[in-house]
């Protein structure tokens, strides 16, 4: 005679398992849509985004220097590049770049629709570590966007150079320096006393002991200004930075990155999917099962918050 189980003891029955047989069926039920829908999704913004117009990019790489470009420490180039990376960013930079470029002039843009314009088609960042300072331009066409590249660099260089009473007062301090050099170049022809034809000494005077410390002198003075006319004049034509890599010209699209965002759709679409195929595969087992109408109703107020 066999034993009952008392009534309040409850007896779980396998249907109340989810098993991995479970979720197989329910795949397996629906495989197809699980397969077409994303692949169809990623077909149309495949599609779409190959009739989008394509954006190129060009690359320019720039260093910031001191005057003297000695004892620079790593805060000091981190501030000079700073202050490169500001004044590339400035209208004044940025303005006559852009007016130079007919793609960019053709469209007549207000002020505002030029500023969102540049914003898209201007980025320029440094590297704290390096000092380098990264230039990335984006245009309709690879040449476009070279060219927008190289206009920034030249208008920053037009407009870093001394202008006006700066310009007016370096030019001065040259004059003057050539002028004393002139003087230290006879003064050191007297006493060397070399023929102006053959160079030959005539009477050497380099051999007298006053006259050693005083060409010496004279020598030095000379040497240090000659590397004050070639600082001064350098101020004249080189701009505070260097073109570590000029402005590239790449034959690929930046924009748009039709491969990367075709499969971010797909993904994104086939676990929607299966999200709402799992979803409505639970809703179909509470309807058969009425003691699951609770959890239900306290999802619903979890989801709701009511």
């Amino acid at each position: 005679m066999t034993e009952r189980q008392p009534k309040h003891v409850s007896v779980m029955r396998p249907d109340d398992e989810i098993s991995l047989l479970d979720i197989l069926v329910v795949i397996a039920e629906n495989f197809w849509l699980l397969l077409l829908v994303p692949l169809a999704i990623a077909a149309i913004t495949y599609g779409v985004f190959t009739f989008l117009p394509p954006t190129y990019k060009s690359t320019a790489i720039l260093y910031s220097q001191s005057v003297d470009g000695q004892n620079q420490t790593d805060k000091d180039t981190t501030a000079e590049s700073a202050v490169l990376v500001a004044r590339l960013n400035t209208p004044e930079v940025q303005g006559p770049a852009t007016d130079s470029q007919t793609w960019i002039t053709q469209q007549n843009l207000d002020p505002q629709a030029m500023d969102l314009l540049l914003q898209n088609a201007i980025n320029v960042r440094s590297d704290q570590k390096t000092g380098l300072v990264t230039i990335s331009t984006f245009a309709p066409t690879p040449k476009d966007a070279r060219e927008l590249a190289q206009s920034l660099i030249d208008s920053y260089i037009e407009a870093t150079l001394p202008k006006g009473a700066a310009r007016a007062q370096i030019e001065q301090r040259i004059a003057i320096a050539r002028s004393a050099l002139s003087v230290m170049d006879r003064a050191i022809a007297a006493i060397l006393n070399n023929d102006p034809k053959t160079g030959e000494a005539r009477n050497d005077l380099t051999g007298q002991p006053n006259s050693q410390l005083p060409l010496a002198d004279l020598i030095a003075q000379k040497s240090a200004l000659e590397t004050t006319i070639i600082e001064l004049e350098s101020r004249l034509t080189d701009p505070m930075a260097i073109v570590i890599q000029s402005p590239t010209l790449e034959p690929s699209p930046a924009r748009p990155k039709r491969l990367q965002i075709t499969a971010f759709a797909t993904i994104l679409s086939g676990l929607a999917l299966t999200f709402f195929v799992f979803s409505r595969a639970a809703l179909r087992a509470v309807a058969h099962d009425p003691e699951s109408a609770d959890k239900i109703t306290r999802i619903r107020r979890g989801l709701l918050r009511r």
